[in-house]
C-alpha cells in the first residue's frame, strides 16, 4: 500500500462512517458539536487530562519516524496509516506532520531525524526500534528536541527521549496487584532467560517485596528447554497460588495443558499473563480459560480497528494504535498552545488515548492505566475496567 492516501479518498471513507465513528472527543480535547455513537471518554478526559486554557495555535511541525522500507516496514506503514487517521479525525490548523523513512536502521534514523529537523520539526514521534530511538535522540539533543519513541526497551530512554511502547513492568505490577486483591499471595514466574525475562522477574521480585509478600519462585526457560515436570514439582514445593506466564500464547498453552494433566486446574492455580497475550486475545486454547492478563482496555481500540479496516481495507497490527495516540497527543498539545518541552510531557495528570490513560515519568518511561482481561468461553472479556485517571 502507498504511504499516503488522498484527502478526497479519506474524506469519502470517513463521511460514510461518521454516523457511527465521529472524531473521538477524548483525543481532540473539545466537546463534539455533532452527536456520535463513538462512545469515547467525555471532553473532561481529553488527551490533556487537566483543564488548560486554549491559546491561539502557532504553526508547528512534528516528525513521524517509522520504517517504511526494510525491517519492520509493515508495522511502520500501519503506524503511519493510523497517524493519518488522527490527522483527519482532529483536523488541526497550523499543524504539519512530517513522515520520514528510517529504513529500520540506526543509520537510516540518523538521516531521517536530521532531515526532519532541517525541515523545522519541533517534536519527533518514533522511531520504532530501541537502537533507532537512541540514534534519533542523539541527533535531536543539540537542538533541544524531544523524542517519543515507540520502543518497549527501558534502556533506550535518555533525558530527551521517552518510551511510549507497552512496557512489561506496568503490566506485571497491574496483574500481580489484581491477583493479590483476589487472595493470591504466593507466585511462580515463568519466563524466557533473556532481557525481557530479567525485566519481568526483577519487577515481580521488587513489587512483591515492597508489598511484603513472599518472594516469587522464578522458573527460567533456556532456549527451547522447557522442563514441564520440574516446573510442576517446583510449583508444589513452593505452594504457589498463581503462576505468571510471561511467555507467548503457544508456550503458555503447553504449560497450562501439562498442569491440567497433573491436576492443577485454573481454579487450583490461577494463570496470569501479560501484554504478550494481547495480540492473540481471540485465538487461545481452552487450557487458558479463566486466565487473567493485564492489557489496555480494548473498547476504544476495537472501534479504531473497524475504522482502520474500513479506510485501508485490512486490519491493523496491534501497534498501529500507538501511531494514532502519539499524533493525537501532539495535535492536542498544539491546539492548547502548549510546547513540547519535557515539563509538558511529564505532567502528572497525563493523557488519554485509544489505549487508555498514560503519562510519562521523569525517567522517560510511560505509565499506563491497564484493564484486567480474562479468557472466558472462547473470547477475551474485561474483568476489571481500566482506570480513568491517575491518583
Amino acid at each position: 500500500m502507498n504511504a499516503y492516501i488522498s484527502q478526497s479518498t479519506m474524506s469519502q471513507k470517513l463521511i460514510l462512517i461518521f454516523g457511527v465513528l465521529l472524531t473521538l472527543p477524548a483525543l481532540n480535547g473539545c466537546t463534539p458539536t455533532t452527536q456520535s455513537q463513538w462512545q469515547g471518554p467525555t471532553a473532561r478526559q481529553s488527551t490533556v487530562l487537566a483543564p488548560q486554557q486554549v491559546l491561539p495555535a502557532k504553526p508547528v511541525k512534528v516528525a513521524l519516524l517509522v520504517p517504511l522500507t526494510g525491517n519492520g516496514s509493515n508495522i511502520g506503514q500501519a503506524i503511519l496509516n493510523a497517524s493519518q487517521l488522527a490527522l483527519f479525525d482532529m483536523g488541526p490548523q497550523e499543524f504539519q506532520l512530517i513522515p520520514r523513512n528510517t529504513k529500520g536502521t540506526p543509520a537510516g534514523t540518523q538521516i531521517a531525524t536530521q532531515e526532519a529537523i532541517n525541515n523545522g520539526a519541533s517534536l519527533i514521534l518514533g522511531p520504532l526500534f530501541s537502537n533507532s530511538v537512541k540514534s534519533a535522540a542523539a541527533v535531536a539533543a543539540p537542538h533541544g528536541i524531544n523524542v517519543i519513541g515507540f520502543t518497549t526497551d527501558q534502556n533506550a530512554v535518555s533525558y530527551n527521549s521517552f518510551a511510549m511502547g507497552f512496557l512489561a513492568n506496568t503490566q506485571v505490577e497491574s496483574v500481580l496487584t489484581y491477583a493479590i486483591n483476589q487472595h493470591r499471595g504466593r507466585f511462580t514466574v515463568v519466563t524466557k532467560d533473556n532481557q525481557y525475562g530479567t525485566l519481568v522477574t526483577n519487577t515481580a521480585q521488587q513489587f512483591l517485596s515492597k508489598a511484603r509478600y513472599p518472594a516469587p519462585h522464578i522458573h527460567k526457560i533456556n532456549g527451547n528447554n522447557l522442563d514441564l515436570n520440574k516446573l510442576y514439582s517446583d510449583l508444589i514445593a513452593h505452594q504457589s497460588q498463581a503462576i505468571l506466564l510471561a511467555v507467548d500464547m503457544a508456550t503458555a498453552t503447553s504449560i497450562s495443558n501439562h498442569l491440567i494433566s497433573k491436576g492443577l486446574s485454573n481454579q487450583a492455580l490461577q494463570r496470569l499473563g501479560l501484554g504478550l497475550w494481547d495480540n492473540n486475545q481471540r485465538a487461545y486454547s481452552s487450557a487458558l480459560d479463566g486466565a487473567w492478563y493485564a492489557a489496555p482496555s480494548p473498547m476504544q481500540r476495537d472501534r479504531f480497528n473497524r475504522l482502520y479496516k474500513d479506510t485501508y481495507g485490512m486490519s491493523p497490527p496491534r501497534l498501529a494504535s500507538i501511531g494514532y495516540d502519539a499524533t493525537a497527543l501532539a495535535i492536542s498539545l498544539h491546539k492548547r498552545g502548549s510546547d513540547y518541552s519535557k515539563a509538558t510531557m511529564i505532567r502528572a495528570n497525563g493523557f488519554y488515548g485509544l489505549d487508555g490513560i498514560f503519562r510519562f515519568r521523569a525517567n522517560g518511561l510511560v505509565e499506563r492505566g491497564l484493564a484486567i482481561m480474562e479468557f472466558s468461553r472462547g473470547r477475551s472479556v474485561v474483568r476489571r475496567n481500566a482506570p480513568t485517571g491517575f491518583q
